[in-house]
């Protein structure tokens, strides 16, 4: 099972995803990261 801090973790990056989503570049900068 994951861990608090692991699904805090992605919830926040689901987060700035959803809020970032206009900002093409950000989201393929965080898709790069993977």
């Amino acid at each position: 099972m994951l861990s608090k801090d692991k699904i805090i973790l992605i919830f926040c990056l689901i987060d700035d995803i959803l809020q970032g989503i206009d900002h093409k570049e950000d989201v393929l900068v965080i898709v790069k990261l993977f």
